[in-house]
């Protein structure tokens, strides 16, 4: 991501927090798993942010490591409101492991690479 798309895209972020604070945690906080769906419902509550902003925003919050370490089996999903809406299956929380466990080889060959440098 350029520095261009990822100011548009932390942009996106602070708004999501700034709008729903209980479903989006600020940076540095634990974050919970939200509800499936909520994609559909951002756009249905705030069509101004646009489809492929928000996207690239939801995906920059949920790949990272805060998010992933809380995607476990029976956790609860929030949805906008921060209630509880839904939680979490085997399948998802097994999948969230899995991405977890890929970004840490990959921040780990990164830490190699520059100490190689």
């Amino acid at each position: 991501m350029n520095k261009t798309a990822k100011a548009r895209c932390n942009a996106a972020r602070d708004l999501l927090h700034a709008k729903w604070p209980t479903a989006f945690a600020g940076r540095g906080c634990s974050k919970k798993p939200l509800a499936i769906g909520i994609t559909k419902q951002i756009m249905t509550e705030l069509p101004e942010i646009g489809f492929h902003r928000l996207t690239a925003a939801l995906s920059d919050y949920c790949s990272g490591p805060t998010y992933l370490r809380n995607v476990i089996e029976g956790a609860p999903r929030v949805g906008l409101d921060g209630r509880p809406c839904g939680v979490v299956s085997p399948d998802e929380a097994s999948y969230a492991a899995q991405r977890l466990a890929d970004w840490k080889t990959h921040r780990d060959a990164k830490s190699v690479e520059r100490a190689a440098q």
